[in-house]
């Protein structure tokens, strides 16, 4: 029995000091040849870099190439005219009044070309991505030298938005007047609301013989988006009839406020004898007499 104890002992010995020789970080396997260390979890394969953007990074933007951070904006055309050039060798110009979307929406340039006969111009925009802006239209003038080198003499057209003027290349002397669209309301661009101006006031500035009569129209807008347009005037009589009118994008977002206007008119009293004359004004009279 002794003996038994003893080598025991001395098996229990041996294994200890065999584990004490072994290098560290050795385990022992489960005797399969190339097997891994008992009770070891099999490493999972790497997986490849996840290359898709994350959410709410820019996308690239048609024509504000290279602008991280940077949106397509708005730009709502109101009026363009021509303008001649003064010298033969000198281009057209187009005036453009516009209006951008809100406060964060920039003008980043123009872009032209010619479809048949018809220039094609652009205003590009855009606004900043991911930031609070004041919902309020912006007023932008652009003046824009058209692309007409080399384009032989003849009639063509400009057209930006929902607006086209004549171009008669080779045929305006310097001096003459510039083109400037006239809009009913019927024939206004889609993208704009035509309505009657709200009038409180008019007041008639004393006339001069045979010249033009001046009037001060005041009244409101109903919104931070709706500027004047323009006005148009018929006689009847002794009376001057006057449409006065305002406009705003129809799919603009506008501060709603009442906004107060003043503007100053020039009314032709052509073929119009000396007398009492009045003036109607979107309902609101007034009257004066023509000396």
């Amino acid at each position: 029995m002794f003996g038994n104890r003893l080598a025991r002992l001395l098996v229990l010995l041996c294994l200890v000091w065999l584990a004490a020789c072994l290098p560290r970080g050795t385990s022992v396997t489960d005797g399969k040849p190339g097997g891994l260390p008992t009770g070891a979890v099999t490493p999972a394969p790497a997986q490849p870099a996840d290359t898709a953007p994350s959410p709410g990074a820019p996308s690239p933007i048609p024509g504000v190439t290279g602008t991280p951070g940077r949106l397509p904006g708005r730009v709502y055309v109101e009026s363009a005219r021509l303008i001649p050039p003064q010298r033969p060798q000198e281009a057209w110009h187009l005036q453009v009044e516009a209006s951008l979307a809100n406060g964060c929406t920039s003008l980043d340039g123009v872009t032209q070309r010619w479809e048949g006969e018809v220039l094609m111009v652009e205003l590009q925009a855009s606004s900043a991505a991911g930031v609070m802006c004041t919902e309020a239209l912006v007023a932008v003038s652009e003046d824009v030298a058209l692309a007409t080198a080399g384009v032989p003499a003849g009639e063509y057209a400009v057209r930006i938005a929902d607006l086209e003027l004549s171009l008669p290349l080779g045929a305006a002397p310097a001096g003459t007047d510039p083109e400037t669209p006239t809009l009913s309301l019927g024939e206004c661009p889609r993208d704009l609301l035509i309505q009657p101006a709200a009038v409180e006031l008019v007041a008639v500035e004393p006339p001069e013989r045979g010249g033009m009569v001046n009037v001060v129209v005041s009244g409101y807008y109903p919104d931070g988006c709706t500027r004047y347009r323009g006005f148009s005037q018929t006689i009847q009589g002794r009376r001057i009839l006057v449409t006065l009118s305002t406009s705003r994008p129809r799919d603009a977002m506008c501060t709603m406020a009442i906004v107060p206007y003043t503007v100053e008119i020039q009314l032709s009293t052509e073929g119009l004898a000396a007398g009492p004359l009045a003036i109607e004004i979107n309902g609101v009279e007034a009257e004066t007499t023509l000396p």
